[in-house]
């Protein structure tokens, strides 16, 4: 019996027709809201980049987006409650570097971040900002540490546990000596409204939360974690100027699917958000809080989470960090 070899392409053909309309019609079905499950509390970078994200993806996928937070734990409630969460396309986790800290820093974070999530795209990057409180005496991130050489652990805010500027504060402790004790808060907002009442004389967070007490004068930003000026803060010193460069880092907020999503959902969501964060009225949001638009393939964005994790094994073994669980 003869077969015709056009068949087998035809029928490849047909089943890629069906994905996609099975894909489109999932993803693209205004009957079905999508949601972005941040892991801070309002107010902070990572809640304000994921609504200017979704208001205007919402309108170019024509779908409602709803933001939904969900703190605590560092951001282990939120993750936790994504990767547990059917991998249709609907979920989705708005986190930071928490992502590849928490593993390594907690005994039992409750999730693997590479085998549970699929990485969608990073949305936003920026630096963490050391600032403190006018009245505290301190001018410089180097007055900074011999004054908390000379009295009892300074006590720190950040925007929670496993944070990127946690581990600016811890790195700080390991490298350089200082004696700070770190205050957990649910998010930047929080933490940063402590330092501004006075409550705390520290707060590493992000541009985003301490941008406009900076500009106010109700906050003094000593320096920024990133090894060139940030756009946003040209005039503020970094961590690599002032001689710890061992302690830069970047900042990100990225969107993670459950493992199993569908790849044609996760290229559809990465290529609409690029898009998205690229375009010249999200842009111009993103920079007023002082971000920059994100970059790079799902693929890309998965590589750096797995370099990360690298990084982050090593200074949590060199800084002895604890979790209280």
């Amino acid at each position: 019996m003869l077969i015709d070899k056009k068949i087998p392409k035809i029928i490849l053909f047909l089943i890629g027709s069906i994905i996609s309309v099975c894909v489109n019609s999932q993803v693209n079905s205004p009957q079905k809201p999508i949601k972005f499950v941040v892991i801070t509390a309002a107010g902070g970078g990572g809640d304000q980049s994921a609504r200017i994200v979704a208001d205007q993806l919402a309108i170019k996928l024509n779908r409602t987006i709803i933001v939904e937070n969900k703190p605590g734990a560092g951001g282990n409630i939120a993750t936790q409650f994504v990767a547990q969460s059917p991998p249709d396309g609907l979920t989705f986790l708005v986190t930071s570097n928490n992502h590849t800290i928490n593993p390594v820093l907690y005994k039992n974070a409750g999730y693997d971040a590479v085998n549970d999530f699929v990485p969608v795209v990073q949305m936003i990057r920026g630096p963490s900002v050391i600032a403190v409180h006018p009245d505290f005496p301190a001018q410089s991130v180097a007055d900074l540490i011999t004054i908390s050489k000379n009295k009892s652990p300074i006590p720190f805010g950040s925007i929670g546990l496993g944070s990127a500027a946690h581990l600016v504060g811890e790195c700080l402790k390991a490298v350089a000596g200082a004696k700070f004790e770190h205050v957990n808060y649910k998010g930047g907002a929080p933490a940063v409204a402590d330092a501004v009442a006075g409550h705390i004389g520290l707060v590493i967070s992000s541009t985003a939360s301490t941008g406009q007490f900076i500009k106010s004068g109700k906050l003094r930003a000593l320096g920024v974690s990133t090894t060139e000026r940030w756009p946003s803060t040209p005039t503020i010193l970094t961590l690599q100027e002032m001689g710890y460069g061992e302690c830069t880092s970047e900042a990100w907020i990225g969107l993670f699917a459950p493992r199993g999503t569908p790849q044609a959902i996760v290229e559809m969501m990465n290529k609409e958000i690029l898009g998205v964060i690229n375009s010249p009225v999200t842009t111009e949001k993103i920079i007023s809080i002082g971000y920059l638009p994100g970059t790079g393939s799902s693929l890309a964005f998965g590589n750096l989470i797995k370099k990360e994790i690298s990084q982050v094994t090593q200074l949590v073994r060199q800084s002895k960090i604890q979790v209280q669980e």
